[in-house]
């Protein structure tokens, strides 16, 4: 039987032991097996598929001595594979019977931290990597009766290796494990798919009895957790979905100064729901200086399209473009797809993406391996609407004008990734004032007459520096008058005097200049 004929299973056997890590991360992340046609694609460009791919001009004898050679290169998987599965069967069964209370947790904290991951590479890793070593050895040497007896010792290594984890695994089982305090239900989306790896790795006659079981109570859980999950669904109350226009209108009323950002994503966002069935990205960038509400307006599109049944989640993850970034390479790749994992259906919010090409780290390879998968991960949910144009994410960027600009120039991926530009312009005075009011009206707080015509001054002072941050300098102004205010009257007194003002903006001004002193601007 060549290659071609168990190609699939032989593709996934390859990639597991060629590259663990990655492979197991897919699966974790992605809770399902990678996409086979390109495995096998992959694969087929391998050296040894086309040293012993199934060649029409050969003769029997060549035919025969190829298959030998296949069948030794594929049980060389299987029990690579197996040796890895068993490794990470024996750690669990380990938690288990020291702490079955605390098992959940600590095999939660296993996988995440992928604790298994230094024993996989250990044993991959000896003698330069046997599965790259029987690669080698298949790829440039003769097939003769010297090269399979040298695959035949590394086949043996791992069957060794995958029976002695085996053997030493201890028997606990999952009904009794269950029945002591061990929650299942918290764990099985993380366990669930190494055992749907495993059914490609393990071969059946290799399968322990401790693995059938746990694969027939994977099986059973996963059916009930299934069908209590479309019991709960049908018991949902079926949400309102709201016209583009009302649900701007609900999300963005009480923002101020927000007006023309609500027109120009009625603008951008209509033709989606014209032709719902056109695949169009929902991506967007949103930029502007400190202050002007950029948070706030990612936050309102997110609500507005999940009212008006754009998106079906309410899901709304925000993160900095700093924590894309994982401590080893190689971990990032995980990292991203997490989020996008997490954000799927409904909002992911990266804000400012552009701290990945600071100065000192634009060229290393946990910055390329970011944005790598960040143009990755927005291009496969552009495909994912290809297929089914109701499988929407929204995406935001978020930051700076210039720098956004610099991220934009830098890589043109995200320019044609992220077509629709929301730009914030700065608050004017009336609306600087609004935002003051409506901030002390929430912590309960008045102004003296005789202060409003100090605010106004404060303010107009202020707007003319270079570095104004608007609604963040009105936050921290009312936040330092209301601590003065509090530091002088009792209670019950919840009125902002004009010197509770004065000295408030004489206290941020001192902030201001001890911070510049600090780096060095004194």
């Amino acid at each position: 039987m060549f290659f071609e004929q168990n190609l699939s299973d032989v593709a996934y056997q390859y990639t597991l032991v060629k590259d663990p890590e990655n492979y197991i991360n897919t699966v974790l992340l992605e809770d399902e097996l990678p996409d086979a046609f390109e495995i096998q694609d992959m694969f087929r460009c391998t050296g040894v598929y086309n040293k012993l791919a199934f060649d029409p001009n050969d003769d029997k004898q060549q035919s025969m001595t190829k298959q030998k050679f296949v069948n030794c290169f594929t049980d060389i998987l299987k029990n690579a594979g197996l040796a890895l599965q068993s490794i990470i069967l024996n750690d669990v069964d380990k938690m288990y019977a020291q702490d079955i209370k605390g098992a959940d947790h600590k095999i939660a904290n296993y996988f995440d931290r992928g604790l298994f991951m230094s024993k996989i590479s250990a044993i991959l890793s000896l003698n330069d990597n046997l599965i790259d070593k029987a690669s080698f050895i298949i790829t440039e040497s003769d097939l003769d009766n010297h090269t399979l007896e040298s695959l035949k010792n590394i086949n043996n290594f791992f069957s060794d290796i995958a029976n002695y984890y085996l053997n030493n695994i201890e028997y606990v089982k999952y009904d009794i494990a269950s029945n002591k305090g061990f929650n299942y239900d918290n764990i099985q989306n993380i366990i669930l798919p190494i055992f749907i790896t495993a059914e490609v790795n393990i071969a059946n006659e290799a399968t322990t009895p401790q693995t059938q079981q746990t694969q027939m109570v994977t099986s059973k859980k996963s059916q009930e957790t299934q069908s209590e999950t479309a019991k709960q669904e049908e018991n949902k109350p079926k949400r309102k979905i709201l016209s583009l226009e009302e649900a701007l209108d609900k999300n963005f009323e009480d923002l101020i100064g927000l007006k023309d950002v609500k027109n120009a994503i009625l603008g951008k966002t209509k033709l989606i729901l014209k032709v719902p069935s056109k695949a169009i990205a929902c991506n967007f960038r949103i930029v502007g200086n400190p202050g002007v509400g950029k948070t706030t307006v990612a936050e309102a599109m997110s609500r507005t399209f999940y009212d008006a049944g754009i998106i079906k989640s309410k899901e709304f993850v925000s993160i900095n473009g700093a924590e894309l970034k994982a401590e080893y390479v190689g971990q990032t790749t995980g990292k991203v797809k997490k989020y996008f994992k997490e954000a799927h259906g409904g909002t992911l919010f990266l804000d400012e993406v552009y701290s990945l090409l600071s100065s000192d780290n634009d060229g290393d390879s946990f910055t390329q391996e970011a944005i790598t998968q960040l143009m990755t991960e927005i291009e496969s949910l552009y495909n994912q609407q290809i297929e089914n144009p109701d499988n929407k994410t929204l995406v935001i960027i978020a930051g700076y004008k210039d720098k956004v600009k610099q991220l934009l120039d830098k890589n043109i991926g995200f320019r044609r990734r992220f077509p629709n530009n929301l730009e914030l312009r700065d608050y004017n005075l009336e609306e600087l004032i609004e935002i003051f009011s409506l901030f002390m009206k929430k912590d309960g707080f008045t102004l003296e007459e005789n202060a409003k015509k100090e605010l106004v001054n404060i303010l107009e002072r202020e707007r003319k520096k270079e570095d104004f941050s608007n609604a963040g300098y009105v936050r921290n102004l009312l936040q330092s008058a209301e601590e003065n205010q509090a530091r002088r009257t009792e209670l019950d007194d919840f009125k902002i005097t004009l010197e509770d003002l004065k000295q408030a903006e004489k206290m941020l001004i001192e902030e201001e200049a001890d911070n510049m002193s600090k780096i060095g601007f004194e």
